[in-house]
């Protein structure tokens, strides 16, 4: 199902990178958002995409957020640039899953709601309001951008469990 995206999956070193801030917005920044919205059309289930999950290293988010218009789900596509939370509230229990590490959750302590500043595809400064599951989407999607995944906030024996299934599943190409 993986195969014919480019989602690196942990525990891949390249997640653990620090992405580095946009400075302009070109061509290239373009080509990537196009190919990342490419990407989350194609796979089911994807609430939102990093950058770094495809081997690049820009903070960069993308996500996808269902919108019911005559009658049919249409999907919007809310574009990131250098996004950073200024502003968050309470805390609650998340159960998360991830593309780069695929079939599995974890519990997850996040905000309730928060406030990010970003940057806009036209270069402009934009700040954005959350609760619940699309703050929860926007945290872990702010995580992957600092070289952190849910996995992180797992036991160590849950982490070294998945860890080698992953590796199993990477050994007999089943991702």
């Amino acid at each position: 199902m993986y195969k014919e995206y480019p989602i690196l999956i942990w525990p891949d070193m390249r997640l653990r990178k620090i992405s580095l801030p946009i400075k302009y917005i070109d061509h290239k920044i373009i080509n990537l958002i196009n190919k990342m919205i490419i990407i989350m059309t194609k796979l089911k289930n994807v609430a939102g995409l990093a950058a770094p999950q495809i081997g690049v290293h820009l903070r960069l988010i993308i996500l996808k957020i269902p919108v019911i218009h005559k009658k049919n789900i249409l999907n919007k596509f809310i574009i990131l640039i250098n996004p950073f939370i200024i502003s968050y509230e309470k805390e609650i229990i998340w159960n998360e899953g991830c593309l780069s590490i695929p079939n599995e959750t974890g519990n997850v302590k996040r905000n309730k709601k928060i406030i990010i500043t970003y940057k806009k595809i036209n270069n402009t400064k934009a700040f954005f309001t959350s609760e619940n599951y699309l703050a929860v989407c926007l945290q872990h999607e702010i995580d992957h951008l600092n070289g952190k995944l849910w996995i992180d906030y797992q036991s160590y024996i849950i982490q070294k469990l998945i860890k080698d299934k992953m590796i199993l599943l990477k050994k007999n190409n089943s991702i």
